[in-house]
């Protein structure tokens, strides 16, 4: 199966990112995050009434607690936050928490489902 447009820019991303002078990472504060499944770190478990919720084994099976994550431990955003020296998970936007110092260190505001077309996320 070939590699797909966002695996290859995935992995070229974290490429360039091994080319980063430890000093440039340790510049970078904050990320704030928009997309889809890919890198949701559970806003859609704060989202009443959702189908599309991975807060169930086997998604998590690898972290301490299952967190909404449609991974068995890490999105590539949490991967790419550890690379440029980000301390902890990015917050997820729908979490009553998220506010005060836990903004600091950016929000993920990625929900699985979402899409830029109109027919995105229907079934």
């Amino acid at each position: 199966m070939p590699a797909s447009p966002f695996h290859l820019s995935a992995l070229a991303s974290f490429f360039l990112l091994s080319l980063l002078p430890t000093e440039a990472a340790a510049q970078v504060q904050a990320l704030f995050i928009f997309g889809d499944s890919v890198v949701d770190c559970g806003n859609n478990d704060y989202l009443p009434g959702s189908t599309a919720t991975a807060d169930f084994l086997p998604y998590g099976i690898d972290l301490p607690a299952v967190t909404g994550r449609y991974t068995n431990a890490r999105t590539v955003a949490d991967i790419l936050g550890e690379l440029l020296g980000i301390e902890h998970f990015v917050a997820c936007s729908r979490d009553p928490n998220t506010k005060g110092q836990r903004i600091l260190n950016g929000v993920n505001y990625a929900s699985a489902g979402t899409g830029i077309l109109e027919w995105t996320g229907r079934g």
